[in-house]
């Protein structure tokens, strides 16, 4: 009994040991030239400084210093957002690992009630799309930064450190095109 517990443990072992899987760092540098792919094929200009009338051509992003890369479309009206005031989002995203530009969360409507510096779910409404939540800190960045305001669009690519759990999870990063009202996203 002793070597066939010995033996099973060992064979464990030796699957476990042997995982073909890749590791954290691998994936990091995966999304880094997945990121790096989508802004070449899309011919993108990277900012290192936002422009001081937040005014960006189709093809300029500012990359903060979080990661993000951000594209302002619409700058909308500014507005302070009071604790407990509904905001609704309309969010297109693209996991950029895709072979095809594939939209994985189609043109999802959700409403998030504002909490400084956050956004929570309002009750009845769904924050999901299958596996993927549409809030996360990289899709409320250019609110809580107050880039944009109300009737706000932007366009966002945003790394796997900053987007949603999932992504996180998987080291996915995402393009996202966001708008702050509901309102269709432009094309």
């Amino acid at each position: 009994m002793k070597n066939k517990s010995f033996i099973l443990l060992a064979t464990l072992f030796f699957l476990l040991a042997c995982n073909n899987g890749k590791t954290y760092v691998e994936m990091l540098e995966d999304e880094r030239n997945a990121i790096s792919r989508y802004i070449a094929s899309n011919n993108y200009q990277i900012l290192n400084t936002l422009p001081a009338d937040t005014i960006f051509q189709s093809n300029e992003f500012f990359l903060a210093e979080n990661g993000l890369y951000l594209n302002i479309v619409k700058k909308g009206t500014p507005v302070v957002y009071k604790d407990g005031e509904k905001i609704t989002m309309r969010l297109k995203a693209l996991q950029l690992f895709s072979i095809e530009e594939t939209v994985l969360s189609g043109d999802r409507k959700s409403t998030y009630l504002y909490n400084y510096p956050t956004l929570s779910q309002e009750s009845g409404s769904s924050a999901l799309y299958g596996q993927y939540e549409i809030i996360s800190e990289g899709s409320v960045y250019p609110l809580i930064n107050k880039y944009i305001g109300y009737e706000g669009v932007a366009k966002m690519i945003i790394p796997s450190k900053i987007g949603n759990s999932y992504c996180k999870s998987q080291v996915w990063p995402m393009y996202v095109e966001i708008s702050y009202t509901g309102e269709e996203i432009p094309n």
